[in-house]
């Protein structure tokens, strides 16, 4: 699950270039501009993209957290004393 965040933001970031690339060769540039603006495409969104995935994912393990312990909290106040 450590991998997951990058592997996401790979997929996602080169689908992009991709689209960038074909939409760039539909407003008549070059094969070879249309290659570059799909790699500079891609290197400036797959960090950004991994870093908002990586810290989504830290959001998420501490909202996680913070419902086991309110759980734990409510399942030791519901127990009746002995």
């Amino acid at each position: 699950m450590k991998n997951e965040p990058l592997k996401k933001a790979i997929r996602n970031s080169a689908l992009m270039a991709v689209a960038v690339a074909v939409l760039v060769s539909f407003q008549g540039e070059s094969i070879a501009t249309s290659i570059k603006m799909a790699l500079f495409s891609f290197v400036v969104i797959a960090p950004a993209l991994w870093l908002s995935y990586r810290y989504t994912q830290k959001v998420i393990a501490r909202i996680a957290e913070r419902e086991r312990e309110k759980e734990a909290e409510q399942s030791k106040d519901e127990q009746p004393p002995k």
